[in-house]
Parts: C-alpha cells; sequence; structure tokens
C-alpha cells in the first residue's frame, strides 16, 4: 500500500483486530493498525463483519481467518490524496475519478481502474496484448519488479475473480459484477504502481544527481550508468 502520511509504498502488516463492538443484528466491528517502516507512523482502520456469537468474536473462514466485510482508514483522516507531480495529469484524473464514485459505484469504479492498469502496462512498461491477465504475466517476469508491487498486482485477478468474469480480462473498461474489497484493492495497486513507475524512478534520479555533485566537489569520478 501506498502511506497516507509520507506517500511510499511499502507492504503492510496489519494487528488481528477482534470484534470489540457489536449490535442486534450481530454486525461488529474492531480495530486494526499498521505502522509505515518508511515515516515509523501508524495507520489505524475500522473493520466490521458478522459476529460468531459463540466465540463472540469475527465468523472465521475455513483456514481460521477472520473475515470482514467492511473496513476503512480512520486515521489518518484525509480528503483528496496528494500525489505527485511526476505523474502524468491523465493517469491522476482517472484515479480520482475511480476514487470519488466508489462509493455510488464500485463496478463503475473498478472498471476505470482496470482500464487504467492496463494503459499503465502498455504505454509505460511497453507490455502490449489485449488481456489484461496475460500482461500481468508479462510484468511479473520483469526484472527489479519489488516483492510486494508483484504480490498485489497478481492478485488483482484473483479479488477480481477473473475466472468466473473473463470480460475483466479481455474488455478492461467493461462495467460488470464486482468481487467484495476489488475496487478498494484496485486503487491500491494503482497507487503502488504509480510510486514504481513514476515516483521512485525520479527520486532515485534526484539523489543520483546530488550525490554527484558532492562526488565532484570532491575530486572523485561520478557513479556509473
Amino acid at each position: 500500500m501506498i502511506c497516507p502520511h509520507c506517500k511510499i509504498s511499502f507492504f503492510e502488516e496489519w494487528s488481528t483486530p477482534h470484534a470489540m463492538v457489536w449490535n442486534d443484528n450481530h454486525v461488529a466491528q474492531g480495530i486494526k493498525s499498521s505502522a509505515c517502516p518508511n515515516c515509523g507512523k501508524l495507520i489505524v482502520r475500522i473493520v466490521e463483519g458478522k459476529l460468531d456469537i459463540d466465540s463472540e468474536d469475527f465468523v472465521e473462514d475455513s483456514e481460521g481467518k477472520h473475515i470482514y466485510d467492511e473496513e476503512f482508514t480512520v486515521y489518518p483522516t484525509q480528503s483528496e490524496p496528494m500525489l505527485s507531480e511526476d505523474v502524468p495529469e491523465d493517469y491522476k484524473t482517472d484515479l480520482f475519478e475511480a476514487k470519488a464514485i466508489l462509493e455510488s459505484s464500485p463496478k463503475a469504479s473498478a472498471a476505470i481502474s482496470r482500464r487504467l492498469l492496463q494503459v499503465i502496462l502498455e504505454d509505460e512498461l511497453k507490455i502490449k496484448g489485449n488481456n489484461l491477465s496475460k500482461q500481468i504475466d508479462k510484468f511479473l517476469e520483469l526484472d527489479h519488479i519489488p516483492s510486494h508491487l508483484s504480490k498485489s498486482i497478481d492478485a488483482v485477478r484473483v479479488v477480481g475473480n477473473f475466472a468466473a468474469h473473463p470480460n475483466k480480462e479481455t474488455n478492461t473498461g467493461l462495467i460488470v459484477k464486482v468481487e467484495p474489497g476489488e475496487a478498494e484493492w484496485l486503487l491500491e495497486v494503482i497507487l503502488s504502481l504509480f510510486d514504481f513507475v513514476f515516483i521512485q524512478p525520479k527520486r532515485i534520479e534526484k539523489r543520483r544527481k546530488e550525490l554527484n555533485e558532492k562526488l565532484a566537489k570532491m575530486g572523485k569520478p561520478e557513479l556509473k550508468g
């Protein structure tokens, strides 16, 4: 995910939330948190799901993991996310549109995000093709892909249940049924991809330039490559 504090991408590890409160319909809420390894600041989310009356905790799946129907960030509180100027404006516009309609139409939001994902793979990483799943395969074969980003993009197919919805592969902009959490996951993936494709290269280039300037002042050769 992208840290909402420092805007640096990292692979989050959340604390395990337990049901803290619930209502007469046996809908429970709890709190989970994760710390950004880059800035050290806390991120807090509320999770919501069905209550297991016997255990007085969230219902579990077959693997013994809690099932949450919804979750949302409560800290830090933010309005529209600030994106680096290194991200092209067209891509920012699409992301903000997908985010703006997320609550009212997750299907439309996911369609915009899937199409945006495919456009970035095609135009920025030169991965051609009319099948998003195959393009993802080619992306995973690239060198120097951070493991957290590989896992996130590979999971797009699983979270979106591509096997049941083949149009998500061949017609990415089509508005079709979405799985729980799919639209939200796609937004997270797009932000991570922005960081990898646009933000990090510029940050590294800037740091190399600064280092080369220091080396030049010391009479030492510049970094190679």
